[in-house]
């Protein structure tokens, strides 16, 4: 009776890991296609304009990022308790990928580097009212700075998603 008792037991911990699995992977794919469309309008200066002055459109950005590291961190804690017992080549990537995530892009380093980017905006503005100048080259080397950060963090998010796939954890 006890061995049938921890069998059940044991089947309904794995039916729940793989349901927690399929809504990870699952979220994990909603978001970073989220992302990658909200992040392809902030690589330009109007991007990043709207970004600066649109406080919801910068909450709905900020929390898609937000969102992409909470389910990723999920994911990363389900795949160390599989790798415990013996994790594949291909845990251990997904592991390392998402830690490059969580340590170079977290929220904090993108609100910083956002803020930046808006304070130099803000800067590029109010010079060109000043002084009347054309303001294409400071617009150029501000978006291309912004290009080279959104496509990093994109490719980022990418790779954790294609690992997602690879996994089968939809």
């Amino acid at each position: 009776m006890r061995r049938i008792l921890f069998a059940s037991g044991l089947s309904l911990v794995l039916f729940s890991t793989l349901a927690q699995e399929n809504n990870v992977g699952a979220k994990l794919e909603e978001l970073t296609l989220k992302w990658d469309n909200e992040a392809e309008g902030l690589s330009s200066y109007d991007g990043l304009t709207k970004f600066c002055l649109d406080a919801n459109h910068r909450g709905e950005m900020t929390g898609t990022l937000k969102g992409i590291h909470h389910y990723d961190s999920v994911l990363y804690e389900t795949i160390a308790q599989k790798a415990r017992f013996g994790g594949t080549s291909e845990m251990k990537k997904t592991m390392k990928d998402i830690e490059k995530l969580e340590d170079g892009y977290s929220i904090k380093a993108f609100l910083v580097f956002l803020q930046e980017e808006c304070n130099a905006r803000r800067a590029i503005e109010k010079n060109a009212r000043k002084t009347g100048e054309d303001k294409d080259a400071e617009v150029y080397v501000l978006e291309t700075e912004l290009s080279k950060y959104v496509k990093r963090i994109t490719k980022r998010i990418d790779v954790v998603r294609e690992h997602v796939r690879h996994l089968s954890v939809k």
